[in-house]
């Protein structure tokens, strides 16, 4: 976890130029969270952007960035 524009975030560098920032989940919401995944290159240009509404989800599409960014160079 990191502070990002003064929110808890998680965030998760892949080493290859590839952040992830998942905004939104740190509050008390359990039922629909507005949570947003962002993934960033270099820091600089969001290139996706995952809207979730369940923790369930979070879990999934999370699972799924990681397989898809994480081996890109």
């Amino acid at each position: 976890m990191k502070v990002s524009d003064y929110e808890y975030v998680i965030y998760r560098d892949f080493g290859n130029g590839y952040d992830l920032e998942v905004s939104g989940a740190n509050n008390n919401k359990t039922v629909n969270p507005d949570i947003t995944i962002f993934v960033w290159f270099k820091t600089k240009e969001v290139i996706e952007t995952v809207d979730i509404k369940s923790f369930q989800a979070l879990q999934e599409q999370l699972s799924k960035i990681e397989e898809k960014y994480s081996r890109l160079s």
